[in-house]
């Protein structure tokens, strides 16, 4: 702003002249009249438009991320001013990427993005930066930035597709590491040839796969020769490892691998070996008689059985009937009359 005033007398007119800083008025600085004498001046202003960009920024540097976290790349640049290279501070800056090269007719381009600038720039000549975050890890990003002043003025972008010297280290690899190793892995029997293995699941942005080893010799050694096999889906928790060994120990180790080639060490192992499953006692075994020489044995069914035996109950190891799974009726015949007769199934 300008504020201009006068004397108001016609000998001895003038015209002094304050800028307004923004929070007060300058020194009065006198401008001679050169055109004649002025009559009955009074204060006035004006507002004088900001017509200067802030400088372009030509020396944007990308670095992996510092931090030690997956999808972060750190950027720096020196400061422009709120007018060119001078003034106060601007008050905030556009930042664009993308996987792609930004040139510099490039930055307003459907494909690139737009990241929020999250500090308080600073003075001008000072080094100003910013931490990218929510990447893809592993994947290369190019960057574009302009600076803007409190009157919405933008500074401009030049690549060093335009200009050679500017501009020339505006990209950089998100930061990548290797995946977490998975947890919560365990295995149990589930038949006589079958083992199931299951685990916890990873998050990183980038998994690809995981790894699943067994090995049937011991807890060190031989692992991939029994199993070795790649599970893609993320959302895949478990392996039914089936046509094994009955009664022989398998042990199991799993890791996790990135996109990028990254892995993680292997899990802690765990075993287990396929094993009988002992069916539980039938219930309600009784007998009941249908004729003078013939009893009708009943019970109910199990799970998990092959089969049934009836033996005598003062001879277990004599069996009187084989009878297939899931029966649970059998009736004896050739009894003799009046006698007492015990079974067990």
């Amino acid at each position: 702003y300008m504020l201009v005033t006068s004397s108001d007398s016609d000998s001895n007119s003038k015209i002094d002249v304050q800028r307004w800083d923004g929070s007060s008025w300058g020194d009065l600085t006198n401008m001679e009249n050169l055109g004649g004498q002025y009559e009955g001046f009074s204060v006035s202003y004006c507002k004088i438009p900001d017509l200067v960009d802030p400088a372009a920024i030509s020396d944007l540097t990308a670095l992996t991320g510092s931090s030690e976290e997956e999808g972060e790349i750190d950027l720096k640049w020196t400061a422009p001013g709120d007018d060119g290279t001078e003034g106060g501070n601007v008050t905030d800056y556009l930042i664009k990427f993308s996987t792609n090269y930004i040139g510099t007719d490039d930055f307003y381009a459907s494909w690139t993005d737009t990241y929020t600038f999250s500090g308080t720039p600073v003075a001008p000549e000072s080094e100003d930066t910013q931490t990218v975050t929510g990447l893809m890890p592993g994947d290369t990003y190019w960057f574009a930035i302009k600076a803007v002043d409190d009157q919405n003025n933008y500074g401009s972008w030049t690549s060093s597709g335009t200009v050679a010297s500017v501009n020339t280290d505006n990209y950089a690899i998100a930061y990548d590491t290797d995946p977490a190793i998975p947890t919560g892995l365990d295995a149990v029997s589930i038949d006589t040839e079958t083992i199931s293995v299951s685990w916890d699941a990873n998050s990183e942005d980038d998994f690809d796969q995981y790894r699943l080893q067994a090995s049937s010799y011991s807890q060190t050694d031989g692992f991939g020769n029994d199993l070795n096999v790649a599970i893609s889906d993320i959302a895949t928790l478990s392996y039914t490892h089936e046509n094994l060994e009955t009664g022989n120990t398998y042990y199991y180790k799993i890791r996790a691998e990135d996109s990028n080639g990254n892995f993680s060490a292997w899990s802690s192992t765990v075993s287990a070996y396929p094993e009988l499953v002992v069916p539980s006692t039938p219930t309600a075994f009784s007998g009941l008689a249908l004729s003078s020489n013939t009893i009708k044995w009943t019970w109910n069914d199990v799970d998990l059985e092959t089969g049934y035996r009836i033996k005598y109950a003062t001879d277990t190891a004599t069996i009187i009937k084989k009878l297939s799974a899931n029966t649970t009726k059998w009736s004896e015949t050739s009894l003799l009359i009046n006698t007492s007769y015990y079974r067990v199934v």
